[in-house]
């Protein structure tokens, strides 16, 4: 009989523990400034797009039905935009596009809330506004080359920039209508079939400051003219300093041979008998006075030893009396050279003069020259 009333004590006093253990882990709540903490579900996958004076989020809402709202913070919470939302109970997309922003980097803060106020932890992202600053400094992909060549318009580009993903171009096609062209910054050459002769181009330059970026920024427009090869068809050689007449072959080696449109024939100084040094020259007479604005000068193909190296050409409208027209340095290659003048020359007479050659050799040759 004691035993039960000792048991029946034992279960008594455990109740009783038992009520203050559980009153005493709910008086926690007592000393909370609002209450129980509840957090909603917070943006996830968030990502960020900089763009001119405005940049975009995009994050996702997965599981939290209650999300009534999503705020972001910048400045310190010095400036705030919000934007409410219309839970599905799938996954949803949320986009917020700030406009008028300073240019500059900016940390943010991503809250979401529902209808009572509760919000999410924060989720915190950088991203950098771009505008005139950038736009200042950005430098145009320059076209070195144009020229039409068998009625094809050619034009040769400049290495580009980083972050050029293209260059436009705007040209008047054959039928008299604007057209464009885009230009890949891998490519370094652009080929125009439809262009029309005697007209100009614009063209400018296409950056993206970020792979992200939701905005193309542009340089100005610059004008460039495609320079047409001048017409050979009267043209004839007035004067050589030396030439091969029989060791190149009976149809070979002679000065004539540089313009006769075959680059597998060329012109080359004398070598059999006597192999005089340089300085070379080769003259020819144009027909009539025409505007030079460069040259062309083809290699003898697959014979880099002899290569024409230095060079200069003077001008004349007499073949008499010559005027300078610049000195350039040819590369050896068995690639067409162009070399430009510094401006416009009108002339009846051109001379080339090769004070050097690849290889230091005596001899020279060229298998084509033309003009521009």
């Amino acid at each position: 009989m004691k035993l039960n009333k000792y048991i029946m004590f034992l279960g008594l006093a455990g109740l009783l523990a038992g009520l203050a253990s559980c009153s005493e882990m709910d008086d926690y709540k007592q000393y909370l400034p609002e209450g129980e903490i509840r957090y909603v579900g917070r943006a996830d996958s968030v990502m960020v797009y900089p763009g001119k004076n405005r940049i975009l989020f995009t994050w996702l809402l997965i599981s939290d039905p209650n999300v009534s709202r999503c705020k972001v913070y910048w400045n310190n919470r010095g400036d705030s935009a919000e934007i409410a939302v219309q839970k599905t109970a799938g996954i949803d997309t949320i986009y917020l596009l700030l406009e008028n922003m300073t240019e500059r980097t900016y940390n943010f803060e991503i809250y979401t809330y529902d209808d009572e106020g509760y919000s999410s932890v924060p989720v915190f992202e950088s991203g950098t506004v771009y505008g005139d600053k950038y736009q200042a400094v950005l430098l145009p992909r320059l076209v070195n080359e144009a020229w039409l060549r068998e009625d094809t318009a050619v034009l040769d580009f400049a290495a580009p920039g980083n972050e050029v993903v293209g260059t436009e171009l705007k040209y008047t096609s054959i039928s008299g209508q604007e057209a464009t062209f885009m230009v890949h910054p891998d490519s370094s050459q652009a080929k125009i079939a439809d262009y029309k002769p005697g007209t100009p181009f614009q063209y400018r330059t296409l950056y993206l400051p970020d792979s992200l970026s939701i905005d193309t920024f542009y340089t100005e427009f610059l004008t460039g003219e495609v320079l047409e090869e001048l017409d050979r068809s009267s043209w004839s050689v007035s004067g050589f300093s030396s030439e091969e007449a029989s060791g190149e072959g009976e149809d070979n080696g002679h000065a004539i041979h540089a313009l006769d449109d075959d680059i597998n024939t060329f012109w080359h100084t004398q070598w059999e008998g006597a192999e005089p040094g340089p300085p070379h020259y080769l003259a020819i007479d144009a027909g009539a006075e025409v505007t030079f604005n460069g040259f062309i000068f083809t290699p003898r193909q697959g014979s880099a030893s002899g290569n024409a190296k230095d060079i200069e050409i003077a001008v004349s409208t007499d073949g008499v009396a010559w005027e300078p027209a610049g000195t350039f340095t040819l590369e050896n290659t068995d690639d067409r050279h162009l070399v430009f003048l510094t401006s416009p020359i009108q002339a009846k007479y051109f001379k080339v003069t090769v004070n050097a050659s690849h290889g230091d050799q005596n001899s020279t040759f060229f298998a084509e020259v033309g003009a521009f």
